[in-house]
């Protein structure tokens, strides 16, 4: 169990199962901060410990693969009941739905490494604007999870457990549920994935709220509404051991030529610029002319090499455009759903 809140759902497993020998139970609070937060927490805990469990304190969702007891552990089955940021602000404001991503984000991939082979992580979450727009399923596939099933999440099963809002001064009050559900996801090979789905798996809800699901269709039984747009070319860095034919002009322009050879400039491979002007020097500046350096062939190849890997890791006009107009079109699928509110 992650972010228990009270604990109070974790007791509700335990009490069912009639011991917790095979539960650990985790909060991002202290044990000093939970007891002064909730007012059942304290026996709450005693009672977990009573049946076995496994209580932990200060897991934080998005590190706890890193934690000191979790790392060598793996788990069956991965809770995370209503996941939330904080309140900084409305439900419905962006910056506060990026911030509910990102909590749910680093959970799946911190849950990810902590599971067995054929393990599942449920995530409990309401349903409707604008919690559709955290876009849980995308977030899953981002993390190469794929959703197994959907079902309704119902508190009555789970006598004893109450939601709290975790913050503020009501932080010991529960909130409403409304409806919601629980996802429940599983690692897969996402390569035979998007070979047997055409790329299309887990990309339901992904319209910030604009998408609605349909009981017994899953995530790869749906089409993606809009044509995808080309994903960027990975960049393809030249071996150190494969000759590289040397291009004076790598940019396609040639060097400048000029009809006065007193005003002209010769360039160097070491990109000196020395001034053909021919003027009378004083004797202490007179010295023998310069002698020329032929670049040696792994000087060349060093040179070709970093100009190939800084081109390919600089976006192309075409890739900036593109990114200009997904960004546009999501700001105008923000308008109109939440200007129908």
């Amino acid at each position: 169990m992650v972010g228990d809140g009270d604990f109070s759902f974790s007791l509700a497993l335990a009490t069912t199962f009639g011991s917790g020998w095979n539960l650990v139970a985790t909060s991002l609070d202290s044990y000093e901060a939970l007891t002064s937060k909730y007012g059942k927490a304290e026996s709450n805990v005693r009672e977990l410990k009573r049946l076995g469990a496994t209580v932990l304190h200060g897991v934080d969702a998005k590190k706890m693969m890193l934690h000191s007891y979790l790392e060598t552990r793996r788990f069956d089955r991965i809770v995370f009941n209503f996941p939330h940021a904080g309140f900084n602000g409305r439900e419905n404001w962006l910056r506060v739905i990026k911030a509910h991503k990102q909590l749910v984000h680093g959970f799946l991939a911190n849950a990810r490494q902590l599971l067995r082979p054929y393990g599942e992580i449920h995530l409990s979450h309401k349903t409707g604007l604008p919690y559709d727009a955290w876009d849980i399923e995308q977030l899953a596939y981002k993390s190469c999870l794929i959703m197994v099933r959907k079902v309704d999440f119902s508190k009555e099963d789970y006598p004893g457990y109450n939601q709290k809002k975790g913050d503020g001064v009501t932080c010991d009050e529960s909130f409403p549920l409304g409806p919601c559900c629980t996802f429940m996801f599983c690692v897969e090979d996402v390569e035979k994935l998007k070979q047997a789905h055409g790329n299309r798996v887990g990309l339901i809800s992904s319209c910030l709220g604009g998408s609605k699901f349909y009981p017994g269709i899953s995530a790869t039984d749906m089409a993606w509404p809009f044509d995808l747009h080309p994903a960027w070319p990975q960049p393809h860095f030249p071996p150190l051991h494969l000759p590289i034919a040397f291009d004076p002009c790598p940019f396609g322009a040639a060097g400048m030529e000029y009809p006065f050879d007193c005003y002209g400039t010769s360039f160097h491979h070491q990109d000196m610029v020395q001034p053909t002007h021919q003027q009378q020097q004083p004797w202490y500046q007179v010295g023998p002319p310069p002698i020329e350096q032929p670049w040696t062939p792994q000087e060349q190849q060093s040179l070709q090499r970093g100009y190939e890997i800084h081109r390919q890791l600089t976006p192309s006009l075409e890739d900036r455009y593109m990114e200009s107009v997904e960004k546009q079109a999501m700001f105008e699928m923000l308008i109109q759903v939440y200007g129908r509110q």
